[in-house]
């Protein structure tokens, strides 16, 4: 079985406790207000992310695979 983290609101930070609350994830799912493309990037070099559009003006060009 695969265990999700689920995040949303970073508003272009990643929190440090991310990596200490998602250690034994298999993959994060970003649900929206991301900020920036910088969160997407530092959250991949740590595990498979899929994100989501919110609501803020931030737009991603593409969906991140799995």
């Amino acid at each position: 079985m695969k265990r999700i983290g689920v995040m949303s609101d970073t508003h272009g930070i990643v929190p440090r406790q991310v990596y200490d609350f998602f250690n034994e994830v298999d993959m994060i799912i970003h649900c929206g207000d991301i900020g920036s493309s910088d969160v997407l990037d530092e959250l991949r070099l740590f595990k498979p992310v899929l994100a989501v559009y919110g609501n803020l003006p931030f737009h991603l060009s593409i969906i991140i695979p799995v």
